[in-house]
């Protein structure tokens, strides 16, 4: 329920900015996002919720992702100022941009932040700073998205408007939950709160926009879940930003005719799979790369970099890569303006500690433990392969580069059923502190299996020796040729229903797998 969600009052300042903002709804109000599925569900949502306030003079502006990048800029401030704004109101940044805030509050521009990043030690000058972390005792919504940081805000705008608590803002928790699991929050205490009324909302389809982007992803007679989010909807609408057209997804989820959402939705699966063929062409390139390396099964790290690789693809690619051989890999999209570069990990290793001993070769750096992301001149890129490689070994062992895949139970055949699979979705949505259980098997073996994905994943007909269950392992193309039919095998897997044309029928997700001699 709802109710149960903790107290508005608890994010500093929301009460004074949602004071503000019903104040000042006659005024020319821009929203400021950022270009990702968080940013741009939560520029929506406080579009939609402003124009529902009697906001009319509305504008929203998405930073372009390569040549503007993450926060606000002074171009852009100067941009928003000169169309005639008053009140610049930010969703999921703004609060590391002092300089920027400073300068537009110069140019008489009131600024309302709202965040969910980490605060830093000095504080922008904005009028309002909306952001729980700033919030330093724990409470439950602490670590919310900025798009939930933004629903908050109109609840409370709604709320000084006389409507009861959540009368009229439920109907957006599909954006909600949108940019929550886009964004890979922990999905616990609000956030898994906040998940669950968002998927139900979701399955709805009231939201017209929406309904045409599932509609175009081919999953319209399915009952949605985190993962159709996470593999389906996410990344579709992430191709806008990835690509430089945020505009688009915003314009997508704003329409409210269906025919011309198709039409967006159309476009958004295209750039979609555009990013994916030029996410392959790198990939190929990359790989074809690493074989060629003599001793590569000695490197701790593969940093590699190009002039002709898509800086918006690159963070993707290295994942795959990291997936592939077990190895952080750093890769550089070297353009005019200098290296933008994007690290991934395996799970537990700390790439961001090294990165922070490298920062004095660094124009600009941000990230965590598993993923980062910085700028570069061109001609330091030599010098940083050196000492990002020396700061990665001496903060790591050989143990840390052992791939690990946690059990959490061995399931005999017995028990690999439709039924344990549906008891166990009851445990979603999963995600981040929340994790799918994965179990082990030696009982299963292989009654057919094929490659499908243009090769890079496997579909499996596994037998328990009375019925045949399908299965698929993502990532695992490489094991076809060691692969034989009737072979003994122990997997790791997922329980999940796979839903096709009205039929539910169990389906193992397999995690990885070890032949049986």
């Amino acid at each position: 329920m709802l109710k149960n969600l903790s107290p508005l009052e608890l994010i500093p300042n929301i009460i004074e900015a949602a004071e503000f903002l019903q104040q000042n709804l006659d005024k020319k109000i821009t929203i400021y996002g950022d270009y990702d599925v968080d940013g741009i569900t939560g520029t929506t949502l406080l579009y939609s919720a402003l124009q529902k306030l009697g906001a009319r003079k509305l504008d929203y502006y998405i930073p372009h992702r390569f040549f503007e990048g993450y926060g606000l800029n002074k171009n852009a401030v100067r941009k928003i100022k000169d169309s005639g704004t008053e009140i610049i109101l930010t969703v999921d940044c703004g609060i590391s941009n002092y300089a920027e805030i400073k300068y537009a509050k110069e140019l008489g521009l009131h600024v309302l932040v709202t965040d969910h990043h980490i605060p830093p030690v000095v504080l922008p000058p904005a009028d309002f700073l909306v952001n729980p972390k700033l919030n330093n005792q724990p409470f439950l919504g602490r670590n919310i998205a900025g798009v939930a940081v933004a629903f908050k805000l109109v609840e409370q705008l709604f709320r000084l408007c006389g409507h009861a608590p959540y009368s009229q803002t439920s109907h957006y928790l599909d954006l909600v939950m949108l940019g929550t699991i886009a964004d890979i929050v922990p999905l616990l205490a609000e956030n898994r709160l906040l998940t669950i009324h968002g998927l139900q909302e979701l399955n709805k389809r009231k939201r017209v926009s929406l309904r045409a982007l599932i509609d175009t992803a081919g999953l319209q007679e399915k009952e949605l879940t985190s993962r159709d989010i996470g593999f389906a909807l996410a990344p579709r609408i992430n191709a806008a930003g990835r690509l430089g057209a945020s505009d688009l997804a915003v314009a997508l989820l704003l329409e409210t005719d269906y025919h011309r959402a198709k039409q967006i939705a159309l476009e958004l699966n295209k750039q979609n799979s555009e990013r994916q063929e030029i996410g392959n062409k790198i990939n190929e390139q990359i790989t074809a790369t690493i074989e060629g390396m003599p001793g590569r099964a000695a490197e701790k790290v593969f940093i590699l970099s190009a002039a002709d690789w898509h800086p918006g693809i690159i963070g993707i690619v290295a994942a795959q890569i990291v997936k592939r051989y077990n190895r952080p890999t750093v890769l550089i999209a070297v353009t005019e303006n200098g290296g933008r570069g994007s690290i991934r990990s395996l799970e537990g290793l700390d790439i961001f500690e090294p990165l922070k001993k490298c920062s004095y070769l660094l124009k600009d750096f941000g990230g965590h433990k598993e993923a980062a992301g910085f700028e570069i001149e061109t001609s330091r890129i030599g010098e940083f392969t050196q000492a990002y490689r020396q700061a990665l070994s001496e903060s790591t062992d050989e143990y840390s580069y052992i791939p690990k895949l946690q059990i959490d139970a061995v399931l005999p055949k017995a028990q690999i059923t439709k039924s344990l699979a549906e008891e166990l979705e009851k445990l979603s949505p999963f995600g981040p502190g929340n994790q799918q259980p994965i179990f082990s098997t030696t009982e299963l073996s292989i009654y057919d299996f094929a490659r499908i994905g243009g090769g890079k994943h496997l579909k499996f007909s596994l037998t328990n020796e009375k019925d045949v269950i399908d299965g698929v392992g993502f990532g695992l193309g490489d094991l076809y040729p060691v692969i034989q039919k009737n072979q003994n095998l122990e997997i790791a897997f997922n329980l999940a229903i796979n839903e096709w044309q009205g039929r539910k029928k169990l389906q193992l997700i397999i995690k990885d797998l070890r032949l049986r001699l």
